[in-house]
């Protein structure tokens, strides 16, 4: 499926949801799914060209630690992008073990935070 036009996102979101209840994915677990996606595109995705400096476990902790951090944002009735962009963009965010946010992503701090501030859209937070 692809979303070329804005009413064909609730086409989607309906196949979707309907595709993962019949995996049992529903209630939080939905939500947990919904966050980790949002971990993957607009976290993850986004230092993705930072890897080189970490580890395999380094960038998995830093995700698991993100979709935890954002979970609490995530409901049945949607996310709320604000607050979700917030967390991530909050550089005294513990992320790596005695490490911020900020002092992990070094001197492209300016960079990620420009690119998360521009991510609601991409995962449909309003």
């Amino acid at each position: 499926m692809t979303i070329e036009r804005p009413e064909d996102v609730e086409h989607v979101l309906a196949a979707t949801s309907g595709l993962l209840a019949e995996q049992g994915i529903v209630g939080e677990r939905l939500l947990k799914v919904a966050a980790a996606g949002v971990v993957v595109q607009v976290w993850r995705d986004t230092i993705e060209y930072l890897h080189r400096r970490f580890t395999d476990a380094e960038m998995a902790h830093m995700s698991a630690v993100t979709c935890r951090d954002i979970l609490p944002y995530f409901s049945e009735a949607g996310a709320d992008a604000d607050a979700v962009i917030g967390v991530l963009r909050d550089p005294d965010r513990p992320l790596l073990a005695g490490r911020k946010a900020q002092a992990v992503i070094g001197t492209h701090w300016r960079k990620f935070r420009t690119e998360v501030t521009a991510a609601p859209a991409a995962f449909g937070c309003t």
